[in-house]
């Protein structure tokens, strides 16, 4: 049974499915994966207002680390909240409270769903006078790393990047190597596996 189950798992990395994603979507997998970075070392919402360049310190009580908590003056990097909610008004309002994991859920809701609208707009500008390989589809796994990437970088960075070629030509092998080592974005653990997950369901080759 176990080499059946192996054997089944190397079919389906040989023969990948591919997607046009505005006909189709990922569901919960992808509020699960980006908010599992945006969050505490667990994946939890982070309750209060932090400065995402402050150095994080270990927390006692939780028995981890976690990022200070803001208290006003010299601002070093991005203001946060939540799972990586950064809008000035939400930040201003949360300055004096903590805020719930429903509230940060639905903070980071629209915030996910327009980084997937992102890769879905990409794809609609395949060319089809260039190099684009396949319409631009990709498989589940591919659609969610760059809705990841998408999310911590920012939509027009990301998809106006020179690397983004690399995914747009079929170029899959280069384009997992750039996520993790090429492009500028997110800490290295991050990086690291949201490059393994670009490949997980296969077709991961140079075209």
């Amino acid at each position: 049974m176990k080499l059946i189950n192996q054997l089944a798992l190397l079919l389906e990395q040989e023969s990948p499915t591919f997607y046009n994603w505005n006909k189709k979507v990922a569901g919960q997998p992808v509020f699960d994966y980006i908010r599992r970075y945006e969050g505490d070392v667990k994946g939890n919402h982070i309750p209060y207002v932090y400065d995402d360049k402050i150095k994080w310190v270990y927390d006692k009580h939780k028995k981890m680390r976690m990022p200070p908590k803001y208290t006003l003056g010299t601002t070093y990097g991005t203001l946060t909240i939540g799972w990586g909610t950064i809008d000035p008004a939400v930040i201003k309002s949360y300055m004096d409270k903590t805020m719930s994991v429903s509230e940060a859920e639905n903070l980071s809701k629209p915030d996910i769903n327009e980084a997937a609208r992102c890769i879905k707009s990409w794809q609609t500008r395949r060319r089809k006078d260039k190099d684009d390989h396949n319409d631009r589809k990709l498989t589940t796994s591919m659609y969610i790393a760059m809705i990841d990437i998408a999310y911590n970088l920012g939509c027009p960075t990301f998809v106006n990047t020179k690397g983004i070629s690399k995914i747009e030509t079929g170029k899959f092998k280069s384009a997992q190597s750039w996520i993790e080592n090429g492009l500028d974005w997110g800490h290295p653990k991050r990086r690291k596996e949201t490059a393994d997950l670009f490949c997980r369901d296969g077709g991961c080759i140079d075209n």
